[in-house]
């Protein structure tokens, strides 16, 4: 987390950017995040439930830094299983 925390550490929000502005809120940006995971993931979790919970557990580590550093709040918006990337033997692979 300290890592993650240093490497946003001094990121500029743009002010004229009002397409993710929020009114009567704590932050003043909203990204919502619509996340993919694959069949491996929910295998290595043991249950769907737990593979999202995984999945929120991560979001929510990264939204305390995104929060206090850049003022953007991250919101898990879906959460979908996906065979797209079954087949894939690496990351690089799975973005192709």
């Amino acid at each position: 987390m300290e890592s993650l925390t240093r490497s946003v550490r001094g990121i500029k929000v743009n002010p004229l950017n009002k397409l993710r502005r929020l009114q009567q809120a704590a932050y003043n940006y909203e990204v919502q995040l619509f996340i993919e995971i694959n069949n491996a993931l929910v295998t290595k979790m043991g249950s769907l439930s737990n593979a999202v919970n995984y999945v929120n557990a991560m979001v929510t580590g990264a939204n305390v830094v995104y929060e206090k550093e850049i003022d953007t709040h991250l919101s898990v918006t879906q959460i979908k299983v996906s065979a797209l990337y079954d087949a894939a033997t690496s990351s690089t692979d799975a973005l192709k």
